[in-house]
């Protein structure tokens, strides 16, 4: 996850403060969605696997 682009950094100085907490929040919500759907899948996995 290492981007070697120069201009990366450069942008990121162009995005204002409150985008950027905005892009964070965003970010924190997507990773906790992930994180219950991957919940959900592990105990949709068990009860799939238990009849067996």
């Amino acid at each position: 996850q290492i981007f070697q682009c120069d201009d990366k950094s450069s942008l990121s100085k162009d995005i204002p403060t409150l985008e950027l907490k905005k892009l964070q929040e965003q970010n924190a919500n997507l990773r906790a969605a992930i994180a219950q759907m991957r919940k959900e899948m592990e105990s949709l996995d068990e009860q799939m696997l238990s009849p067996l």
